[in-house]
């Protein structure tokens, strides 16, 4: 997992040359240090396999044929980057979830809540006194039909003229949703406010990838990670909204 290191202000221009001779021009790279680097600043540490499938999207959609298999980069280009951006990255060993759960504490949250104000506050001290710059999304399984065994003819978007519906081939959310989810609506519905606002996230690995940073960037949106692994302790949505919006709708299927 790639996580937060200082950025180098002057590169060797041998080492520019090398990343020109690279499948990623020299702009592109920045792009994904730059990534790589925001993403951990901000809880969102990103992966080996997460990279690559990156370049590898990133290939696809410009139509570009490379000597890659299907254009997914090795572990040579792999090496290499990494050697390029040494002394803007690093890599860690993640650990496993059950455990990490295990170990999370009162002192943890609140160290996280101190570094979450600290970080911030760098960017812009006033946006923490402004409630109304702050929000918070999840997703959640939820069944419209709310387990009965019985199809409804209904359209669930009646009567709700500003909700948004996207579907995926595995019912489980997808980047390209994300995606589509803060361009179509999350966007424009802080376009009125001061920026930066902030938006608080679990870890989900739709929630970060190159496209959202970018989208994120263009509209003054800080993605924010909450505490590693402790959803189930402090996930807003997940604790309230979620829990008694499903149960109100269950009760009202229930009746129909």
């Amino acid at each position: 997992m790639f996580v937060e290191m200082k950025r180098a202000d002057d590169e060797d221009d041998n080492e520019w040359m090398e990343i020109d001779r690279t499948v990623l021009s020299r702009e592109k790279e920045n792009r994904l240090t730059e990534w790589l680097t925001e993403s951990s600043r901000r809880g969102f540490g990103r992966t080996k396999e997460q990279l690559l499938s990156t370049v590898q999207k990133c290939l696809n959609t410009k139509a570009e044929t490379t000597v890659f298999k299907d254009n997914m980069p090795g572990e040579k280009w792999y090496r290499l980057f990494c050697k390029r951006h040494e002394n803007e990255l690093s890599l860690r060993t993640p650990q496993a979830l059950g455990s990490l759960r295990a170990a999370v504490s009162e002192y943890k949250i609140v160290a996280w809540f101190q570094k979450a104000k600290e970080d911030i506050s760098q960017i812009d001290p006033t946006v923490l006194e402004c409630p109304e710059r702050l929000f918070n999304c999840d997703e959640s399984g939820f069944q419209l039909g709310g387990g009965v065994q019985k199809r409804f003819t209904y359209d669930p978007l009646e009567g709700f003229e500003e909700a948004h519906m996207a579907t995926s081939g595995n019912v489980w959310i997808d980047s390209e949703i994300f995606a589509r989810w803060m361009e179509s609506a999350f966007c424009p519905a802080v376009a009125h406010l001061q920026k930066p606002v902030i938006l608080f996230a679990d870890g989900h690995s739709t929630h970060l990838t190159l496209e959202i940073h970018e989208i994120c960037r263009s509209h003054g949106i800080i993605l924010y990670q909450l505490p590693s692994h402790s959803s189930h302790i402090i996930q807003p949505l997940d604790l309230t909204s979620f829990k008694n919006f499903k149960r109100a709708w269950y009760e009202e299927v229930m009746k129909y």
